[in-house]
């Protein structure tokens, strides 16, 4: 199954591509730390089959968990190369909204990036 990169999260395509993990890696808990993006992830199996299949199956941990460490600096120069090379917006990466807020309600809502005006291209 071939992933679109705009696609998938920032940090976890980053540390993917810094660290060479394979593309079933996906980060599960981030947090910032002074200059630095700490984050934990681990090697995650996909359905097969039913209306799920090819999503992450999040009960089939398939390694251990890793903690990975990233400079803010670092992803900053990460994500003005990707925008560039790929001809999407920096802030969206090309999804075209932004995370806005949780509630317990209706759980994460997003809304139009301001940058590119909801489009997901560059400027």
């Amino acid at each position: 199954m071939t992933e679109k990169l705009y696609l998938t999260d920032p940090l976890t395509t980053h540390a993917r591509e810094r660290f060479s993990l394979p593309a079933n890696w996906e980060c599960v808990r981030y947090s910032n730390e002074p200059l630095l993006y700490r984050i934990e992830g681990a090697q995650y199996g996909r359905y097969v089959r039913g209306p799920k299949a090819g999503q992450t199956n999040w009960n089939k941990r398939l390694s251990p968990r890793q903690v990975l460490f990233i400079p803010w600096a670092d992803h900053n120069k990460w994500k003005k190369a990707w925008a560039q090379k790929n001809g999407r917006c920096e802030e969206c990466l090309g999804r075209g909204s932004t995370w806005h807020k949780w509630s317990k309600q209706a759980g994460a809502e997003t809304k139009p990036c301001r940058s590119c005006d909801g489009t997901g291209n560059a400027r």
